[in-house]
Protein backbone atom coordinates (compact mmCIF):
# COMPACT_ATOMS: atom_id res chain seq x y z
CA UNK A 1 0.00 0.00 0.00
CA UNK A 2 1.30 3.14 -0.72
CA UNK A 3 2.28 6.32 1.79
CA UNK A 4 -0.26 8.77 2.73
CA UNK A 5 0.53 11.92 -0.04
CA UNK A 6 0.25 15.70 1.13
CA UNK A 7 -0.34 18.54 -0.64
CA UNK A 8 3.44 19.63 0.05
CA UNK A 9 4.66 16.21 -1.69
CA UNK A 10 6.44 15.25 1.87
CA UNK A 11 4.07 12.48 2.79
CA UNK A 12 4.77 13.73 6.52
CA UNK A 13 1.57 15.21 7.12
CA UNK A 14 1.19 16.91 11.03
CA UNK A 15 4.68 14.74 11.59
CA UNK A 16 6.69 17.27 10.28
CA UNK A 17 9.11 19.34 12.60
CA UNK A 18 7.51 22.19 13.60
CA UNK A 19 9.36 25.39 12.51
CA UNK A 20 11.76 27.08 14.57
CA UNK A 21 10.19 30.52 15.88
CA UNK A 22 10.92 33.66 13.61
CA UNK A 23 13.96 35.26 15.52
CA UNK A 24 13.82 38.91 14.41
CA UNK A 25 15.96 38.95 11.64
CA UNK A 26 19.07 38.36 13.63
CA UNK A 27 20.80 36.26 10.71
CA UNK A 28 20.75 39.41 8.47
CA UNK A 29 24.11 40.79 7.80
CA UNK A 30 23.01 44.49 7.95
CA UNK A 31 22.70 46.18 11.06
CA UNK A 32 22.53 42.64 13.17
CA UNK A 33 25.59 43.55 15.62
CA UNK A 34 28.09 40.96 14.10
CA UNK A 35 30.08 43.03 11.64
CA UNK A 36 33.76 42.72 11.98
CA UNK A 37 35.60 45.33 13.06
CA UNK A 38 39.60 46.08 12.72
CA UNK A 39 42.40 47.28 14.84
CA UNK A 40 43.50 50.67 13.42
CA UNK A 41 47.20 49.84 15.31
CA UNK A 42 48.19 46.51 13.95
CA UNK A 43 45.47 45.17 11.56
CA UNK A 44 43.95 42.56 13.71
CA UNK A 45 40.10 41.68 13.23
CA UNK A 46 37.67 40.70 15.44
CA UNK A 47 35.19 38.51 14.11
CA UNK A 48 31.99 37.80 16.01
CA UNK A 49 31.89 34.64 14.86
CA UNK A 50 35.01 33.38 16.18
CA UNK A 51 35.12 35.38 19.42
CA UNK A 52 38.82 35.91 21.24
CA UNK A 53 39.35 32.81 22.82
CA UNK A 54 42.74 33.91 24.63
CA UNK A 55 40.34 36.70 26.36
CA UNK A 56 37.22 34.06 27.03
CA UNK A 57 35.39 35.60 24.37
CA UNK A 58 32.55 32.97 23.18
CA UNK A 59 32.13 32.64 19.47
CA UNK A 60 28.93 34.85 18.53
CA UNK A 61 29.88 37.46 20.79
CA UNK A 62 29.44 40.91 18.94
CA UNK A 63 31.91 43.68 18.98
CA UNK A 64 29.11 45.69 20.82
CA UNK A 65 28.95 43.26 23.54
CA UNK A 66 32.21 42.67 24.05
CA UNK A 67 33.55 44.20 27.87
CA UNK A 68 35.43 47.36 27.92
CA UNK A 69 38.66 45.96 29.12
CA UNK A 70 38.89 44.00 26.53
CA UNK A 71 41.89 44.62 24.39
CA UNK A 72 43.00 44.10 20.85
CA UNK A 73 45.09 40.46 21.52
CA UNK A 74 47.71 41.40 18.99
CA UNK A 75 48.90 44.66 20.41
CA UNK A 76 46.83 45.88 22.92
CA UNK A 77 44.71 48.48 22.16
CA UNK A 78 41.62 49.71 23.35
CA UNK A 79 37.94 48.77 21.50
CA UNK A 80 37.50 52.46 21.02
CA UNK A 81 40.73 51.83 18.33
CA UNK A 82 38.82 49.40 16.21
CA UNK A 83 36.93 50.41 13.21
CA UNK A 84 34.07 48.43 12.04
CA UNK A 85 34.03 46.74 8.56
CA UNK A 86 31.67 47.77 5.78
Amino acid sequence: MDAPHHEDGSGQGDARAPLAPYNGGTNCEEGDGMSKWECTVCGWVYDPQVGDPSQGIQPGTAFEDLPDSWVCPECGAPKDMFEELG
